[in-house]
């Protein structure tokens, strides 16, 4: 590594942890000036700017001293974590709707959605590189992916080589694209449930993935309004959305992200995947407004 990107590296990570220090010892605001709520809640699907949120989050916590925490797919521990929490604080859940509000103290929050095409085409790619543990551990759990009848139909007919004791990345590997991207289909039905039996809420605000690239600052605008954020956290916070942004995030070094652009499923659905996407998710894009029959 180069003496000079070394540094740099070295120097953000102490900034970092100087901005996180100042912000407990020294908070801009007072706890009970950030927001008037006791809690805010994100809710958003695995590739649908998930990690994009939680740097602009996590970030503004640390200068302000709120607590920011990301809990996953793990619908029990983001509501033990919500129901007990004792200071203002940030909390966000991915890929369910699995859970009662009506328990929650009072909060605001935020939903993001993305069309379901291009996250199972965005997934495949990433998680063929991604270092995410539960992706690369060799006992990934295959008997619940492999018992879909799909998975049969469309990935692997031969039960004498379906998975066992390789990483959900490494079979991934061994897959041509077509059946790479039918695999994350069937990965992806966990997700697209929770996105079919969402429920409305007048305390969340929604947004499409779609909307909000090329367009942050401003969505991010109306999100902190309707978190009703303390102007000073508004400054920052689109401070730091601008500077997070997909345009400025896939200049650097970031794995996480790609070109993020809309549409991408176009060039990856082959006729077969289409087939099986439309014969396992039914009226999905119709019931999330991106398509208006099953035409496409």
């Amino acid at each position: 590594m180069p003496y000079m990107e070394k540094y740099r590296k070295v120097t953000r990570k102490g900034q970092r942890i100087l901005r996180h220090w100042l912000g407990h010892l020294f908070p801009p605001l007072p706890q009970p000036d950030l927001f008037p709520s006791q809690v805010i809640l994100h809710f958003s699907h695995h590739k649908c700017l998930t990690g994009y949120y939680n740097m602009i989050m996590g970030q503004l916590g640390e200068e302000f001293n709120f607590p920011m925490q990301h809990f996953g797919s793990n619908v029990r521990r983001f509501e033990t974590a919500v129901i007990n929490a004792r200071k203002k604080g940030e909390f966000s859940l991915n890929n369910t709707s699995d859970f009662d509000l009506t328990h929650f103290p009072e909060f605001r929050g935020s939903h993001f959605i993305r069309d379901p095409r291009d996250l199972i085409v965005s997934g495949y790619h990433y998680h063929l590189s991604t270092l995410e543990p539960w992706c690369i551990t060799q006992d990934y759990p295959w008997d619940e992916t492999t018992r879909h009848p799909y998975f049969t139909s469309y990935v692997e007919a031969d039960l004498q080589k379906f998975p066992k004791n390789v990483s959900y990345q490494d079979y991934l590997k061994t897959l041509d694209p077509e059946r790479g991207i039918l695999l994350e289909l069937i990965w992806r039905q966990f997700g697209f449930t929770a996105m079919l039996s969402w429920k409305p809420n007048p305390y969340i605000i929604e947004f499409k993935y779609e909307t909000i690239v090329g367009n942050e600052v401003e969505s991010f605008r109306k999100i902190f309004e309707h978190y009703e954020f303390h102007p000073k956290l508004v400054k920052r916070g689109l401070t730091l959305v601008d500077a997070f942004s997909l345009k400025n995030i896939v200049k650097g070094e970031n794995r996480h992200a790609r070109k993020g652009t809309s549409g991408q499923w176009k060039s990856e659905f082959t006729p077969r995947v289409t087939e099986a996407f439309k014969n396992l998710n039914g009226n999905l894009l119709i019931h999330l407004e991106y398509e208006k029959d099953n035409h496409w």
